[in-house]
């Protein structure tokens, strides 16, 4: 079933919820891929997004080599691979084909995405800015371009978390689901 082309400027509604995302690289060999718990939209214009990932990953190094990755948005129906990809070093081998995760070719990255998701933000490298400290760098990302599965955004172009449910990283094994949504209506 073919894609839903997202407008880029609107990108951001995939993630404007703080779910955890699944980052795909790839070094022309072999792709990798790691969970990403703090991802979120830094501007619409262009459309930008910050994340954190930890320096000695595989999907950093991959990213950095590159300066591509995809942006895959898993829901509860992908938490086995989002565990895998967050519990296994892309360092010790393909993690991807030995779990078993299919992969799709993308529209404008040579990473791949990773079929079971709902949606996909493919981004360059924007930027990296400097920290003093190891452990984890904040990257910042350009989209090039979103899309998603038939379906996942309602009638006025927002995810539809009633019938997609993302996952929402607590620490640990534990992750919580959207609820209820609530609409602020007009100002006054």
């Amino acid at each position: 079933m073919p894609h839903q082309p997202i407008a880029i400027e609107l990108a951001y509604r995939l993630v404007n919820h703080g779910p955890t995302v699944i980052v795909s690289t790839t070094d022309g060999a072999q792709p990798n891929a790691c969970a990403v718990a703090w991802c979120a939209p830094a501007s619409r214009e262009p459309p930008r997004f910050c994340l954190t990932i930890g320096k000695r990953h595989k999907t950093f190094e991959q990213l950095m080599a590159s300066g591509e990755c995809v942006l895959n948005l898993p829901t509860s129906e992908a938490l086995d691979a989002l565990m895998v990809c967050g519990r296994r070093s892309g360092h010790d081998g393909d993690k991807l084909s030995a779990a078993g995760i299919a992969l799709e070719p993308s529209t404008r990255v040579c990473a791949p995405r990773l079929a079971c998701c709902a949606a996909w933000i493919e981004c360059k490298l924007w930027g990296v800015p400097e920290w003093a400290e190891p452990g984890p760098s904040l990257v910042v990302l350009q989209a090039l371009a979103a899309e998603c599965r038939p379906g996942v955004l309602d009638r006025e172009g927002f995810l539809d978390t009633d019938r997609f449910k993302t996952l929402h990283h607590l620490g640990g094994d534990r992750f919580v689901l959207p609820g209820e949504r609530l609409d602020g209506g007009e100002s006054s």
